[in-house]
């Protein structure tokens, strides 16, 4: 197990569910870079990163904000660290908080 892993590990994570609004870039073919915007319910967090599913699929190391008064009070920029895909075209995705 990576050290990155073990860490995350010890980081207590409490489940907590919410809907939430992230924005992320993504390259249109016809107009180049653009900012998204979509929803995300999250499934549990630590002081490092949360868990949330999503209809988006991402790349690893693919940065979002996210935005949610009880996540934090001000938009908290956060990387990709995984993203699997669950059931009926949703994906469950795990980041970290920058």
């Amino acid at each position: 197990m990576e050290t990155d892993q073990i860490h995350q590990r010890e980081e207590e994570r409490k489940i907590f569910t919410v809907t939430f609004d992230y924005t992320f870039s993504s390259v249109n073919d016809e107009s180049g870079l653009e900012c998204c915007n979509s929803k995300g319910l999250s499934s549990n967090i630590s002081s490092g990163g949360l868990g949330f599913f999503t209809s988006q699929y991402f790349k690893e190391g693919q940065p979002i904000i996210i935005y949610h008064k009880n996540i934090c009070d001000t938009p908290i920029s956060a990387e990709i660290r995984w993203c699997k895909k669950h059931v009926d075209g949703l994906y469950k995705i795990g980041v970290c908080f920058n």
